[in-house]
């Protein structure tokens, strides 16, 4: 009897054991797709994380270079080669060297230019020329550092050159006769000059050299061109309005001239240097009740009396029974 029990004990053991291992497997199979979604999920945590990382990283990168860019350039020094008082005696020498024949002997002009030449330099002798030259105006075109000591500083220089030998006839209003004279041109000359300054002293220390520089773009004419054309009767009002405008803008006072604008603009106009002739032309274009037009204007010059074109571009609207003009820009686009 007693073996039979324990016989049962043990089958139900084994019974309760098989119950749970079945249940413990049912159990695993219903937790692998939560276990899967799960470390999808933190493989994707993972790699924002990173990405995170890495454009922490270039951020930090790029800042990091931004001081030191500016550094640099508050650090800036400029030498004495390219100081104030360099271009200044760069652009003396220039008049010096450019200006001899007629107006100075040889002594003269070798006397002046050793003002300025280390002694060693020997620039020609461009005093025994066929006429004269005569530096009119200069100016600081550009400035190149070579080191802290050295630079090239270019001059421009406007030259009156008077050819002897090429003579033409002019008539003389004292005698009543014509007479010959030398031909004289102006032209614009570019003149490289090595420049070597310390301890507040300058030099040219090497020989100058004539430039050619090519400042003209060379790009098209443009112009405005709006989407919708106003219409005749628009622009023929518009011209009128901006012919007394333009009358009142080269001859007139500012508080005349601010009756015309919406708003004052505090333009002040050419006061009297120069009168308003005509409207050579004009163009107009109509934008949700903004107009632009484009005109380009007869003047005179009140001293000599030469006729100039000039072009500008001015934006207007209507207020009541005219047009007001809310803008002004010396191009036509």
């Amino acid at each position: 009897m007693k073996k039979k029990q324990a016989a049962k004990i043990s089958d139900l053991k084994k019974g309760i054991e098989k119950i749970e291992k079945t249940q413990l497997a049912t159990k695993e199979k219903e937790l692998k797709p939560a276990t899967a979604a799960t470390l999808n999920f933190i493989r994707t945590l993972f790699y924002i994380f990173l990405v995170f990382i890495i454009v922490l990283g270039v951020w930090q990168l790029v800042k990091s270079k931004q001081p030191r860019i500016i550094e640099n350039i508050t650090r800036y020094e400029y030498s004495e080669s390219e100081s104030d008082k360099a271009k200044a005696f760069a652009e003396s020498f220039v008049k010096a060297y450019l200006t001899y024949g007629d107006l100075a002997n040889s002594s003269d002009y070798k006397a002046k230019l050793d003002l300025y030449l280390n002694g060693v330099v020997n620039i020609g002798r461009p005093d025994q020329s066929k006429g004269s030259s005569e530096v009119l105006d200069t100016m600081v075109y550009s400035v190149e550092k070579i080191d802290d000591k050295t630079s090239n500083i270019v001059i421009k220089a406007t030259v009156k050159k008077t050819d002897d030998s090429n003579l033409i006839e002019k008539y003389d209003q004292a005698t009543g006769t014509k007479i010959s004279v030398p031909t004289v041109k102006e032209k614009d000359v570019y003149v490289s000059v090595p420049i070597l300054a310390e301890g507040g002293k300058v030099i040219v220390n090497d020989y100058p050299t004539f430039l050619k520089v090519e400042d003209k773009l060379n790009a098209p004419f443009e112009t405005y061109i709006g989407e919708s054309l106003a219409t005749d009767s628009e622009v023929k009002d518009i011209e009128k309005t901006l012919a007394d405008f333009f009358g009142i803008y080269y001859s007139g006072t500012p508080g005349q001239i601010k009756t015309f604008f919406k708003e004052d603009k505090n333009v002040t106009g050419l006061q009297g240097a120069f009168s308003f002739n005509s409207i050579k032309s004009i163009e107009a274009y109509v934008d949700n009740g903004v107009y632009t037009a484009i005109v380009t204007v007869e003047i005179t010059e009140t001293d000599l009396g030469g006729v100039f074109n000039q072009r500008h571009l001015l934006t207007l609207e209507k207020s009541d029974d005219r047009y007001v003009i809310i803008s002004m820009q010396n191009r036509g686009k």
